[in-house]
């Protein structure tokens, strides 16, 4: 197991997985929300999952991918994930910032911040979802800030 780099540079074509994802998940009738996790091998960088959120269609408010996910890749390849990435179409909650943390997962990357999402439900909201637009604590804040958007261990 090593650690990624602080050098390494997030891949596009990632993204563009985690992306089709959350409109597959869509499409399912739930929240528009993919993610992937890679892996680094030496020089390369392997996809080991790729999902689209569960929360609606599962019953469970606990079902966020990123957490499902991690669990999934952990209970392969072990507790701590330090040569894994986790992309995901959405900043992770407080609930996922959380389990990345515990995973020791080497990288997040992530497309909208938790402030974007803020401002759009402000904007374009309906009552279900301004219940859920709340903003994180700075403690919370600095475990997936950055510039650009991913988190470095």
């Amino acid at each position: 197991m090593e650690m990624i780099s602080v050098m390494y540079k997030p891949k596009k074509k990632f993204m563009q997985l985690a992306i089709a994802e959350a409109k597959r998940a869509r499409d399912r009738g739930d929240y528009a929300i993919g993610a992937v996790i890679t892996r680094l091998i030496g020089n390369r960088e392997v996809v080991i999952a790729s999902a689209g959120n569960r929360v609606k269609t599962s019953g469970s408010s606990i079902k966020h991918v990123e957490l499902e996910m991690l669990k999934y890749v952990s209970s392969g390849y072990g507790r701590y994930l330090p040569d894994f990435v986790l992309y995901s179409t959405h900043e992770p909650c407080a609930m996922c910032a959380g389990a990345c943390v515990w995973s020791k997962i080497g990288a997040v990357v992530f497309g909208v911040s938790q402030e974007d999402i803020t401002a759009y439900g402000k904007k374009h909201g309906t009552e279900e979802f301004n219940w859920r637009a709340f903003r994180l604590s700075n403690a919370t804040r600095r475990i997936t800030a950055g510039n650009p958007r991913h988190y470095r261990r």
